[in-house]
């Protein structure tokens, strides 16, 4: 009886130490306006390069690209589930708002030891 006490206790826990692991580990949101520069094709694949215009960073201290800076991504469709078309990708001199977005975390070494990384995505309307 005490054991399955115990268990339950331990059960019913780990939702609040899940929900406090996520909470320290958020996503970090740059709005930007940006102004295409140019698209590249590089051996890894294709990219854009952008100069930004304008940033609002959520929250405050989000480490976003300053303005006047010059950015390179790809461009994702909005629910970062794929690559967007290349049909789609703006065009070079249009101006157009997106959001930049990351995640600082540990990655997983794939026999190396764990180390620091960010996951980045770059959503484009």
């Amino acid at each position: 009886m005490i054991k399955k006490l115990i268990l339950i206790a331990l059960l019913s826990s780990l939702p609040l130490a899940a929900s406090t692991a996520n909470s320290r580990n958020t996503w970090q949101v740059c709005h930007l306006q940006v102004q295409i520069v140019k698209h590249l094709t590089v051996p890894s694949g294709r990219s854009l390069q952008a100069k930004v215009l304008h940033v609002r960073a959520k929250p405050a201290d989000s480490q976003c690209p300053v303005t006047g800076a010059i950015i390179t991504f790809a461009p994702e469709t909005p629910d970062y589930q794929n690559m967007l078309p290349y049909k789609r990708w703006p065009k070079v001199g249009q101006k157009i708002n997106m959001r930049y977005q990351y995640l600082d975390g540990i990655c997983k070494g794939d026999g190396r030891p764990d180390y620091p990384c960010r996951i980045e995505h770059y959503p484009v309307p």
